[in-house]
């Protein structure tokens, strides 16, 4: 089973870079399959993906966590305010949670400043938010993992390979669009 779910994965992680239609669906004995080719007659649960994008992002983190995590993910998303300013312990802060293996939303613009310091008061990094919880701010190991574990998330995860994050990074700004020529000029 384990096997079949790796060879899953390094599929999947093979079409990443590729931007065309990809399938998702369940087969027979209730795997899950993923493929550039469309899926065999009797396949069940069939969706079509595009291979970029944040469908596919999440589609991927779902498939590289064990089930409690999915579950308390859905529960309790995570959000992760951390400043290229911070320094060090912002570091450590990121590296916990990649090494932990869970999904978070990475909130580092100066954007997530002012949303930072409208939701705790003041503008101190890092700062952890489990869904609608109360931020927990500075960097506790030993607190993290405990909320961690209440919220559900697994202490470990085996599906990711060591250095592998599952964070969702901001999108950079897109550039407001060219006004258009005024009418009557070539």
């Amino acid at each position: 089973m384990q096997t079949v779910l790796v060879l899953a994965i390094g599929m999947l992680a093979s079409t990443l870079a590729w931007s065309g239609d990809l399938y998702k669906w369940r087969d027979e004995n209730g795997i899950t399959r993923y493929s550039d080719q469309m899926p065999p007659a009797g396949a069940k649960d069939v969706q079509k993906l595009k291979s970029t994008g944040s469908l596919l992002a999440a589609e991927r983190a779902a498939n590289l966590m064990p089930e409690d995590s999915q579950q308390a993910a859905r529960k309790h998303p995570i959000t992760l305010y951390s400043f290229a300013d911070c320094g060090d312990v912002c570091k450590k802060a990121e590296a916990f949670l990649d090494k932990r293996g869970v999904p978070y939303t990475l909130k580092s613009t100066d954007d997530d400043k002012v949303q930072l310091q409208k939701l705790t008061g003041k503008l101190e990094a890092p700062a952890l938010v489990l869904g609608n919880t109360t931020p927990i701010v500075g960097f506790n190991e030993a607190r993290w993992n405990r909320e961690l574990d209440t919220a559900g998330y697994a202490k470990t995860n085996p599906y990711l390979k060591p250095g592998t994050s599952l964070v969702t990074k901001p999108q950079p700004k897109t550039a407001a669009p060219v006004a258009e020529a005024a009418a009557g000029t070539p």
